[in-house]
């Protein structure tokens, strides 16, 4: 079987990112089998299996009222969580990452839950990053 591995940058910095949205990263360094969408922002399985996924979101310093929740999705459910919220005085980064069992067809992507204020994804230079690979095939 042949690799299946991506890994996508955010190209551009999104700012005030509308709450349901998905966070689209734009720039593929990786996209061995050709899963990943860098059109939706949707990695679609090939084959059903056991993945893992990795999601870096860094914000620059901002109002400090300010949050801004993030999801990284199985389909219809989280599976994984960021928030940068508050950070006034300095960047943030946060990681989540998921070892899933997918099905062939099953979608994981990136998805804005909240915000207050004018938040921002910071983008360009791998500061904000989504990636995945197959572990073991069924």
């Amino acid at each position: 079987m042949a690799p299946i591995a991506f890994l996508a940058e955010l190209g551009a910095t999104i700012t005030d990112p509308a709450v349901g949205s998905p966070v689209i990263f734009d720039v593929i360094h990786l996209n061995d089998g050709k899963a990943y969408s860098n059109v939706h922002g949707i990695f679609t399985a090939p084959v059903a299996g056991v993945y893992h996924f990795t999601l870096e979101i860094s914000g620059p310093k901002g109002d400090a009222s300010h949050e801004l929740h993030i999801n990284l999705m199985k389909s219809t459910t989280a599976v994984g969580y960021v928030y940068l919220d508050q950070n006034a005085a300095h960047w943030i980064k946060r990681t989540s990452t998921a070892t899933l069992h997918l099905a062939a067809r099953d979608d994981v992507w990136v998805k804005v839950i909240s915000k207050l204020g004018v938040g921002q994804i910071a983008g360009c230079c791998y500061h904000s990053i989504f990636s995945g690979f197959l572990i073991k095939s069924d």
